[in-house]
């Protein structure tokens, strides 16, 4: 069941990230890659864990306890297990920021100025600055002043919450009122806050109805879009995978499974489950970074793939002799390539995060060490807004059983922290096609792995590490043990894992890295497929295999090119009401900047001409503030009896017509213009008098003359 999470501040509120900006700013909130700004989901569903725990140590009593210690574990889960909770929580975004983000990109270029991530981010938000005061003198102590970026009252702020039963909703709608107060110093005038629970509109599901025949191959290609960062680690480390496994994919997807036919533990799995899940009859491929149309596959760059030390895009492919003596070779690291003739590069794009656990005794109103319960945690994980592409592949009869939890805007929740903040993949594109199993003639060429690979040895009893099994094991499944290899480029990563329905992890094993290439030439053209899929554990996304045609080739040197896709741009007129708001917002701001610039390079370029004291300079200042509009100013300037003073006055309150001709207030009328609005004229007095008071202000700072 989804709900939506309304939470209105009532004062400035700091959702801080746990970084600074610098000597700007000492603590900064949280904003996304766009500059809009959010409230974490760990923080609300902490917040809402202490309300719960509030609420029923008031309500709860011999009848209903149990009821309670119930809905706290399902809702919550249970500290130290690895079972998932019914509470899931989205960060909290201003209303239709998804929309908003989506549409940035698209703004055309005369407007995409006003929409860079620091505007955007200075828009809903101030810096407020406090210091530390002495005790015995009441001085403000030596070093000690700070400063904290802030969200502006006022703004309101969504969530998604989903849960299972009209039972939690109704708990879970007592205790969001019972939080009253969010983020940092919410004991000291900041976070005070207004929430509760939204229904929410469902849309209907399309799901896609694809007939299969039962013993066909087929696979199932996926575009993810990360909703939310993705933190994907291998079991005990807190830096995520640059790639989503097969594992997490299958595992999304079998949590579906269990939920819809109730299986609760390893007595309960059917052959169905295994036939889906377990015994490798289903193949879950690695989710691998793409662009946002699922136009180009990426594959992690082969170990073969080296660049220039010290230099930007050279590089060399040694699958062939590198003739070059004078060059030193450094390793590719950790980008994606395309593997075929455009040879595309990209990389993945992490972002770090830092999270305090508050101590269990909940009377400790802050960070505490470690013995009473606090702990500081440090995640490097996949930024959102990324794309990722998984194929699914088996019979028809199994893809049949899996193909209704996979449609457009299915949400897929993976990894660490899913219930919270992080994991959140939406699938925006599924492509089903029947297999075909094609193959074409090689004399040279490259097996490249496109995964890890877990073999066993010749004996099936240890885990195999060595070149030799590996090419053996490629000349038994090529059914030509002629093969010459050439050239080898091994590497090699340890693999886990935790098995869900056994509630353990799995053995760790040691495994022939992504990338793993060997070059192999046969004296016979020799038949090929393209792909293959060999060794253990092929159901999580391992033992991916890649031909790479190497006939005719010789030339070591590599180009590699950046993919770029065409954004059809937006006019003013095609964006929502959402994004204009946001850009309008931008514009008036960009407007009031100008408006200063221009006015202080008018006063100290023109200086020594403007005859005006100090008395009339204050005087005009005063006006200023206590007209209610242009008008009114007008009148008032007019009641000054000097002549030379009024005409002076009259003289530089002239310059305000130079408004109209700065770009920012041209392209703000131009944009109104295009939706058929115009500037209003309360709107327009403001930027004139505001104009007016800028000019003065600067002849202030400057002295007048007497």
């Amino acid at each position: 069941m989804k709900k939506k999470l309304q939470i209105k501040l009532k004062s400035d509120l700091c959702a801080g990230s746990g970084e600074g900006l610098g000597s700007l700013i000492d603590t900064d909130i949280c904003y996304d890659n766009f500059g809009l700004a959010y409230i974490p989901s760990k923080r609300l569903k902490g917040l809402i864990k202490e309300a719960f725990v509030e609420y029923s140590d008031w309500a709860k009593n011999e009848a209903n306890s149990e009821m309670f210690e119930r809905i706290s574990k399902e809702l919550f889960g249970v500290e130290n297990s690895n079972n998932s909770c019914n509470l899931k929580i989205d960060n909290a975004y201003l209303e239709n920021a998804d929309l908003i983000e989506d549409e940035i990109p698209k703004i055309e270029d005369r407007y995409q100025k006003y929409v860079s991530k620091q505007r955007i981010i200075n828009l809903n938000t101030d810096i407020r600055y406090q210091t530390a005061v002495e005790q015995e003198t009441g001085v403000a102590k030596e070093n000690s002043l700070r400063s904290i970026r802030v969200l502006n009252s006022g703004e309101t702020f969504f969530a998604i919450i989903e849960c299972e039963t009209e039972e939690e909703v109704e708990i879970l709608n007592k205790c969001v009122k019972l939080v009253t107060h969010i983020g940092n110093n919410r004991t000291r005038g900041l976070g005070e806050v207004e929430c509760k629970l939204l229904d929410i509109q469902e849309e209907p599901v399309e799901t896609l109805n694809y007939v299969f025949e039962p013993e066909k191959e087929y696979e199932i290609k996926l575009v993810l879009k990360a909703e939310s960062n993705v933190m994907v680690s291998k079991q005990l480390s807190e830096i995520t995978e640059n790639y989503i496994p097969g594992s997490n994919i299958m595992g999304a997807i079998a949590t579906k499974y269990i939920k819809e036919n109730n299986i609760k533990d390893f007595n309960n799995i059917t052959e169905e489950y295994i036939n889906l899940f377990l015994n490798g009859s289903v193949k879950y491929s690695n989710a691998y970074i793409t662009e946002k149309n699922g136009a180009v596959r990426y594959y992690p760059a082969p170990l073969s793939y080296s660049k220039v030390k010290n230099k930007t895009k050279v590089y060399y492919n040694k699958m062939f002799d590198v003739n070059e003596t004078d060059i030193q070779l450094s390793n590719f690291g950790d980008k994606f390539v395309s593997l075929d003739e455009n040879n595309f590069v990209k990389e993945v794009q992490t972002v770090e995060h830092y999270h305090h656990q508050r101590p269990k005794d909940l009377s400790i109103g802050h960070v505490a060490s470690g013995e009473n319960g606090g702990t500081f945690f440090q995640f490097l994980s996949l930024e959102k807004g990324q794309y990722f592409m998984s194929y699914i592949k088996g019979k028809g009869k199994y893809l049949d059983k899996i193909i209704k939890y996979l449609h457009n805007n299915e949400i897929l929740r993976v990894g660490k922290s899913r219930t919270a903040e992080y994991g959140k993949l939406v699938i925006t594109s599924v492509i089903v096609k029947e297999t075909m199993n094609i193959t074409k003639k090689y004399n040279k060429f490259a097996v490249i792995l496109t995964s890890p690979l877990i073999l066993l040895d010749e004996e099936n009893v240890q885990f195999a590490k060595n070149k030799e099994t590996l090419i053996k094991t490629l000349k038994r499944l090529f059914n030509n043990e002629n093969l010459k290899d050439e050239k080898a480029f091994i590497g090699y990563s340890e693999e886990s894992g935790f098995n869900a329905i056994w509630n353990l992890p799995k053995e760790q094993v040691v495994s022939f890295a992504a990338g793993t290439t060997i070059v192999f030439e046969s004296t016979e053209p020799i038949d090929l497929k393209e792909k293959y899929i060999i060794g253990e554990r092929t159901n999580e996304g391992y033992g991916e295999l890649i031909i790479y045609s190497l006939d005719g080739k010789s030339n070591s040197s590599l180009i590699l090119n950046d993919y770029e896709e065409k954004i059809e741009k937006n006019q003013y007129s095609k964006l929502s009401k959402e994004t204009r708001k946001l850009l309008n917002k931008s514009i008036k701001k960009v407007i009031y900047e100008e408006i200063l610039e221009n006015a202080f390079e008018i006063v100290t370029s023109n200086y020594e001409s403007i005859n005006i004291n100090n008395t009339t300079i204050g005087r005009i200042l005063l006006m200023l503030k206590e007209s209610k509009n242009y008008d009114e100013f007008d009148k008032n300037v007019r009641s000054i009896k000097d002549v030379k003073k009024l005409e002076n006055v009259l003289k530089i309150i002239e310059n305000r017509n130079n408004i109209y001709s700065l770009q920012s207030y041209k392209d703000y009328e131009d944009g109104l213009k295009s939706v058929t609005a115009v500037i209003q004229e309360s709107e327009k007095e403001k930027f004139l008098l505001e104009y007016i008071k800028q000019f003065f202000t600067v002849l202030k700072i400057m002295g007048g003359k007497e």
